[in-house]
């Protein structure tokens, strides 16, 4: 079941030297989006004493002409970041909607 249309943001990472010499990783908001949020998948494992959860979503928002979103990309809501895990798609190719396969970041 899909849940309410919510703000989340693009975010894009850059690399801005670290004023030695080196450089540092910096996620920049690029656009907010507009969309719902559905869990697909999920699944937790036990491995030695910790236990890793993984879960599957997929984000729906209104179709925009020119929006670039790539996997080198991650979505933020709040607090929560997610990554994209595969293009965006065309639902059914009539420019109406967009789908995005996300998986939260832990």
């Amino acid at each position: 079941m899909a849940g309410p249309k919510v703000i989340f943001q693009i975010q894009r990472k850059t690399e801005v030297s670290d004023g030695m010499g080196g450089q540092t990783t910096v996620w920049t908001d690029v656009e907010n989006i507009k969309g719902t949020l559905t869990r697909v998948e999920g699944w937790e494992k036990f491995i030695g004493d910790s236990t890793r959860v993984s879960t599957t979503y997929i984000l729906m928002i209104k179709y925009k002409n020119g929006l670039n979103i790539t996997t080198i990309d991650r979505i933020r809501r709040e607090e929560k970041l997610y990554e994209i895990i595969a293009e965006h798609e065309d639902v059914a190719l009539k420019h109406r909607f967009l789908q995005i396969t996300l998986r939260k970041i832990e």
